[in-house]
């Protein structure tokens, strides 16, 4: 009789969340699953910004972790790991306690990298990662608007996709010009790695909001009442959404797994974690070694299948795996206005409401498959 493999998933990002229902297609005799989280539900990531604008509701981008491992007879721990212990093919849990395994998918996405702040200036600081704190800290905020009518002024510290789309997001939300919004970029200009056409359009849609920008300098320290700029102005803020570049979760240094310079777990064209025949990793938390690999969810997503052709190969005792093959070049979509997107592919773009269409056709259908 042959022993049920024991599958362990770790976090709840785009790639595990595929895997999750694929897993539950097979023979479950032949295996058993546990998925460990520290969040019941799991946020899509493509879908915060127009949640944050009020145009989707809360159960619409999230996968409930769950009902879902529920309905599958899959375990679920609602618990955060502390170290993974690779050579022993087991992982430490907060509490102490210890899970084994037979084969590991690690999906457990990015930290925020944190700002220097006054101990007496963390309020009204969210940062853009982790999404559930995000959410949470989101919610508070409307509902603290809705009661007291204030004024709240916003700085988006960021000037990738993710922020663009966030300070968006604030002009929906609070369409009132008394309300004022910034962006400040960093070291570089507003999505400086985006084509030119694309650029334009952003920079168009953000004067036409009334979204003032900042570029080429960056927030070096938050203050109670202000923040320190790298040129040595300091301006005044109150609530500050951060969407800087993030950093790698410190388990795998703390596992002593192979990592590249900034943290991140180096895995092979199958996935795999170099050095480990089954143990893998997808998505913003590794490094894929053959090519460095923007931080976008579109990679996540396509790693999905792969990633799970790969598990059921080693389920089978089968030495064929695929290889991923990442795409050299990805389509952008981004909210730029009430039911208005910049639909940007391989130097060509357009802004306009057939752009959102198509976002939100492609987030809606990826939710409806998997929720």
């Amino acid at each position: 009789m042959q022993i049920a493999k024991k599958i362990l998933l770790l976090g709840s990002g785009h790639a595990n969340i595929q895997v999750l229902h694929q897993l539950a297609l097979l023979d479950q005799s032949h295996i058993k699953v546990t998925l460990i989280s520290d969040v019941t539900n799991s946020p899509y990531s493509g879908m915060i910004p127009s949640y944050m604008a009020g145009i989707y509701k809360a159960e619409q981008l999230h996968f409930d972790l769950l009902k879902i491992c529920l309905q599958y007879k899959f375990n679920f721990i609602v618990q955060k790991v502390e170290k993974i212990e690779a050579r022993e093919n087991r992982v430490q849990l907060s509490d102490g306690s210890l899970i084994d395994y037979d084969i590991c998918s690690i999906n457990i996405g990015i930290e925020p990298r944190t700002i220097p702040n006054e101990p007496n200036g963390q309020t009204d600081i969210i940062y853009l990662k982790p999404i559930s704190k995000l959410i949470l800290k989101w919610d508070e905020l409307i509902e603290r608007s809705n009661k007291s009518n204030e004024k709240i002024d916003f700085t988006v510290i960021g000037g990738g996709a993710a922020a663009f789309e966030i300070a968006i997001a604030c002009r929906r939300r609070f369409p009132d010009s008394k309300h004022k919004i910034r962006m400040i970029t960093g070291d570089h200009q507003l999505l400086f790695s985006q084509n030119v056409s694309t650029r334009k359009l952003a920079y168009k849609n953000l004067k036409r909001l009334q979204i003032d920008l900042i570029e080429n300098v960056r927030v070096i320290k938050i203050n109670k009442d202000e923040l320190e700029l790298s040129d040595g102005q300091k301006i005044p803020r109150k609530v500050c959404l951060i969407g800087t570049s993030a950093q790698a979760s410190p388990i795998f240094r703390l596992s002593h797994l192979p990592v590249n310079h900034d943290g991140f777990v180096r895995v092979d064209e199958h996935l795999r974690i170099e050095g480990f025949q089954n143990i893998f990793a997808a998505g913003d938390c590794c490094d894929f070694t053959a090519r460095s690999l923007p931080k976008a969810g579109v990679f996540a997503v396509r790693e999905g299948p792969i990633l799970f052709s790969n598990i059921k190969a080693l389920i089978d005792r089968s030495s064929f795996l695929i290889d991923y093959k990442p795409q050299k070049y990805f389509l952008t979509i981004m909210v730029s206005g009430h039911n208005r997107a910049i639909f940007s592919y391989r130097g060509f773009a357009f802004e306009g409401k057939l752009a959102w269409w198509i976002k939100n056709f492609i987030d809606l259908k990826f939710m409806k498959r998997f929720q």
